[in-house]
């Protein structure tokens, strides 16, 4: 028996040395298989922040003013941003693989592909770029809402002058509005009647800052410029026509129904007509004037006069089953009597517009909606933004 039992220990130890073994391979196999896991998770992450780093460059081409010419053109800016790319770190590379502007103005929607070339590993993300917005970016007459009629001057008695540099250089539009169809509707009258050269700045859709661009803002803004003059003492109030402040002291003046100015009333401030605006004469103001009503007309004749700063002719309305806010339909109309002589010039003044907005409380609804650039206590313009980050599968 003894004899039997001999190559017993041999056998066990042999089947221990295996099983060892085969323990030993398969977990030399798992190490193998977990290495090559980490590994393609580093460069799928590796891919991931190359295409995030493409989405980085995208922003900084858009913010160079000097590429501003392109948008709008997804072909040309596409060519122009991944002529720009650059290898990352360890063979990592981005790529931008689609530049779409979407329907809202102002937005592009940008996809970037991260890419490790060695082994071909990608990752795709996508973001939303929303344009910069210059704070205060009115012209001197803005009209905003869908234009019913536009008659122009056939008089050279009338000029609309835009924003002017340090050399005199027109670099504002003269007459801004929100669509294409009204851009067309007023440079169809005005070339009709060769009055172009009026316009010094010329005719442009504007991306109009809040809160003129937005109805349902622009109708809290009204609200709040409102509460602004009924909480001032009555004395200190603007009275149209004939009390409207004066340069050296600007008021607030607020108008309900139809108003009328005539060649001689003057003022300076804010002016807030709830209702239809004619100008006879011309009248003169500086500052902001906002007329809510369907129709603005402007005759000419008597002495002429000028307004400084900008006017704002916008109607926001909201309809009452769905309550969405929209921008009424306007009727403007510039009819002029030559022979009454005079001249109206209207022109863009920053100066007017930013004295006007010191009139605001400080940190008021008012003064806090109505940003400019250099006002004092005002915001910078609204700064370039990527938003609504994802990947794409």
């Amino acid at each position: 028996m003894r004899y039997q039992e001999r190559g017993a220990v041999l056998i066990v130890s042999l089947m221990l040395l295996a099983v060892a073994t085969v323990v030993g391979i398969a977990g030399i196999g798992n190490t193998q298989l977990a290495e090559r896991i980490a590994s393609n998770q580093k460069q799928a992450s590796e891919a991931f922040m190359a295409a995030e780093s493409g989405l980085v460059r995208a922003k900084v081409w858009f913010d160079d003013p000097a590429n501003a010419g392109l948008w709008g053109d997804s072909v040309g800016t596409l060519a122009a941003i991944n002529a720009g790319q650059q290898n990352l770190q360890n063979s990592a590379q981005w790529q931008l693989a689609s530049v779409d502007y979407v329907s809202h103005p102002g937005f592009a929607l940008l996809v970037s592909v991260g890419t490790i070339s060695h082994t071909g590993v990608t990752r795709k993300v996508q973001a939303l770029y929303q344009q910069a917005k210059a704070s205060g970016n009115l012209a001197a007459m803005n009209i905003i809402g869908n234009i019913k009629t536009f008659d122009t001057a056939n008089s050279a008695s009338f000029e609309i002058i835009g924003e002017l540099d340090a050399l005199g250089n027109a670099i504002g539009p003269a007459l801004a509005t929100n669509t294409d169809a009204n851009v067309a509707l007023m440079e169809t009258d005005i070339n009709s009647k060769g009055r172009m050269d009026n316009y010094e700045g010329g005719i442009k859709k504007v991306e109009f800052d809040d809160p003129f661009g937005d109805p349902e803002k622009m109708a809290e803004f009204i609200t709040a410029l409102k509460a602004e003059y009924y909480a001032l003492p009555v004395a200190q109030r603007g009275v149209a026509p004939n009390n409207m402040g004066t340069i050296a002291v600007p008021r607030i003046t607020y108008h309900s129904g139809p108003l009328q100015l005539k060649g001689n009333n003057s003022g300076a401030g804010i002016l807030v007509v709830e209702g239809n605006l004619a100008f006879s004469g011309t009248p003169s103001f500086e500052g902001l004037i906002i007329v809510t009503g369907q129709t603005f007309t402007i005759s000419g004749g008597g002495n002429g006069g000028v307004l400084g700063g900008a006017v704002v002719f916008a109607n926001p309305l909201q309809d009452a089953d769905t309550g969405e806010w929209t921008f009424g339909q306007a009727e403007a109309t510039f009819v002029f009597d030559v022979d009454g002589g005079g001249k109206a010039t209207f022109r863009y003044d920053k100066g007017s517009l930013e004295t006007a907005r010191d009139l605001l409380s400080e940190n008021g609804a008012a003064q806090q909606m109505w940003q400019l650039d250099s006002s004092a206590g005002s915001s910078a313009a609204t700064p370039s933004s990527m938003s609504a980050w994802s990947e794409v599968y």
